[in-house]
């Protein structure tokens, strides 16, 4: 019940976040019914992607949106890999600034 599950896709459709969105959103269902399920999602995607389509649909906490030029595997800088850092105490700043 208090479990917030991260997705990123930047397209939406690739199987494996796809499966892994499935999974946890059913347990999630399962503890906090099916209404606030969403509430414990974030999806991290490209703008106009499945993902957000899906994400809109069910009412996840939050969509946070990449830069749709960058291609996935050099995305670590982008939002695909400050958002999950900095939800585990990195400071995003400090590490972009390093990085440059």
């Amino acid at each position: 019940s208090t479990t917030l599950v991260l997705v990123a896709s930047k397209s939406g459709s690739t199987l494996e976040p796809n499966v892994f969105l499935a999974y946890f959103f059913d347990r999630l269902k399962q503890v906090v019914g099916e209404a606030n399920a969403g509430r414990h999602v974030v999806a991290i995607t490209d703008p106009g992607s499945q993902m957000q389509k899906v994400a809109e649909r069910d009412g996840f906490r939050a969509i946070v949106f990449g830069e749709p030029t960058v291609g996935g595997r050099f995305s670590v800088l982008s939002a695909f890999g400050t958002v999950p850092a900095s939800l585990i105490g990195v400071d995003a700043a400090r590490l972009l600034d390093e990085a440059a």
